[in-house]
């Protein structure tokens, strides 16, 4: 290898050192494909070098230089913007792309906080220990692995609530049917010489068990209908917000964080109450039995959860008469469900109203947070609607409602223009020009209805302004977090397929041109309100 290309890629010259355009000065690796669909970004640097015909290792030493540390951490959970760039300065592929294989990408879907270097809700831990792997934290579908033209790890493998594949309706494998370890690829070609095969990708590390020919089971639920719940749950988890019974969430974590509640709470000494009403009501036969405790979800084996899933959303069914009824049959109350912890409205409210005496004497703080609440979500802020919130209509302790009124548009009329603009998009095929163009408008009138902000201000944003936003720490933070989610699923799925050679670094842009500006927006809205009237 000639020396100034080793230089590079082993650390000595940085990435913005490059010289000469890539691809013959030798900046590019020789083979460099790109990131397949929801593949996990680790797996994607071990196809890569196995793609050029180099052990990981020696990928990673001349790559990064041989103090490099990225398999004794989650690399997807935790990659730094210097590696991002690095890899995108040797393959070719966009940092934004990159980073679409990290867990991060679902901050403000999942959860409203990324702890890139603790546990967060819904990540299955790997249990780190220098290289070795003591948790069950990657989890794969057999049939996925055997029908893929290149065998590949999906990064929503890494959620503890896929139990079950989107696409074969077969339960997940959370580990080597043939000697239980913990799935660990990168490990595969380590002090393996001539009887290693490079690109045996999908076998087990330790006894070489092919994972393809894993068996594949049908997953177990008290009914149908709770089964193909989870399904779809699994398979539009990344919509950005969800429903309950009759209520729209309009922020997905706020679901999520309430149903990791229950599951938490069902899996307690306290709530196998719960699941016994389950069984009871329905035939089926939970086999958590010792498993209950105090293990953590996200740590439980991937059968256990599956149960509990399932188990809780069939308590979640017709909500909230249901669960409800259930949580009076076996005596449990509010106190018991809560433990006086801060819960979304449309998980707490309901139990509170239902199984206690109601929300209790309602501080300021707690009407300043439902007022904030309120904005967040797009509801009308008044009196009326953070006293029926926080359950108190007392003038004193509503009347910070006053100083946070968001803009003229009212609630219905919001939710009336959302609902035409996805009504629009469902008419195009994904990424077409229309599509992506209602997709930013979307983007848009949420991101004013979220922040209050003016037209002007949204629309001067540029992508670096995006990029400072997103990375804004939670504590210093002068907006809703759920900016921060809006922002980068722009970014990922709209904004990337309509950049032209005009488009320059304004965020929200035309189809392969230039920033839009307050007269273009004014159009948009107006040619949508102008709609209300035509069948």
């Amino acid at each position: 290898m000639h020396a100034d290309t080793f230089r590079r890629r082993s650390g000595e010259i940085s990435a913005s050192q490059f010289d000469g355009p890539p691809g013959l000065s030798g900046n590019l690796w020789p083979v460099h494909p790109h990131r397949l669909d929801d593949e996990l970004l680790s797996f994607w640097i071990v196809r890569t070098a196995h793609a050029n015909r180099i052990k990981l290792q020696t990928f990673t030493t001349l790559g990064f230089g041989r103090a490099a540390t990225l398999w004794n951490r989650d690399v997807d959970r935790s990659a730094s913007d210097a590696l991002l760039r690095a890899l995108s300065a040797q393959t070719g592929s966009s940092v934004e792309n990159l980073r679409g294989g990290m867990l991060s990408a679902y901050e403000g879907t999942l959860y409203e906080r990324h702890n890139a270097n603790g546990n967060t809700n819904w990540i299955l831990p790997l249990g780190i220990y220098h290289r070795m792997r003591r948790s069950f934290g990657v989890q794969f579908c057999p049939l996925c692995l055997f029908f893929d033209s290149t065998p590949y790890f999906r990064r929503s493998w890494r959620l503890s609530f896929s139990t079950m594949c989107d696409s074969h309706g077969t339960m997940l494998h959370d580990r080597c049917p043939a000697c239980t370890s913990p799935v660990i690829y990168f490990r595969n070609d380590l002090g393996k010489r001539s009887d290693y095969h490079i690109g045996e990708h999908v076998s087990c590390w330790k006894c070489g068990f092919d994972l393809r020919r894993a068996a594949a089971y049908e997953p177990s639920g008290p009914d149908g209908k709770t089964v193909m719940a989870l399904r779809s749950l699994v398979a539009f988890h990344d919509l950005g917000w969800w429903f309950q019974g009759g209520t729209d969430i309009p922020y997905g974590h706020l679901y999520f964080d309430g149903l990791h509640h229950l599951l938490t709470f069902l899996s307690s000494a306290r709530g196998r109450c719960l699941l016994e009403f389950v069984e009871r009501e329905t035939g089926w036969r939970a086999a958590v039995g010792e498993q209950a405790g105090r293990i953590p979800f996200d740590l439980r084996p991937v059968g256990v959860r599956h149960e509990l899933l399932v188990a809780a959303l069939w308590l979640l069914d017709d909500w909230p008469s249901r669960f409800v009824g259930a949580a009076k049959s076996v005596g449990l109350a509010q106190s018991h469900i809560l433990r006086n912890e801060h819960l979304p409205f449309w998980f707490e409210s309901e139990i509170r109203l239902n199984l206690g005496a109601g929300f209790g004497t309602p501080t300021a703080e707690e009407a300043k947070q439902a007022a904030a609440f309120l904005i967040r979500s797009g509801g009308v802020v008044s009196g009326a609607t953070v006293g029926w919130l926080i359950g108190s209509r007392d003038a004193e302790s509503v009347k910070f409602y006053a100083k946070t009124k968001p803009g003229p548009m009212s609630d219905t009329k919001f939710r009336w223009m959302i609902d035409r603009l996805d009504a629009e998009i469902a008419v195009f095929r994904p990424r077409s020009r229309m599509r992506l163009v209602l997709q930013r408008d979307k983007t848009v009138l949420r991101l004013l209805r979220i922040t209050g902000w003016t037209a002007r201000k949204a629309l001067g944003l540029t992508v670096g302004d995006a990029v400072q936003l997103v990375s804004t720490p939670k504590g210093v933070r002068n907006f809703p977090g759920e900016v921060a989610g809006l922002l980068l699923t722009y970014l990922r799925d709209t904004r990337r397929y309509m950049v032209g050679s005009d488009s320059g670094d304004a965020l929200f842009i035309g189809w392969r041109r230039g920033g839009i500006g307050e007269k273009d927006w004014a159009l948009r809205v107006a040619r949508v309100k102008s709609s209300e009237s035509r069948p």
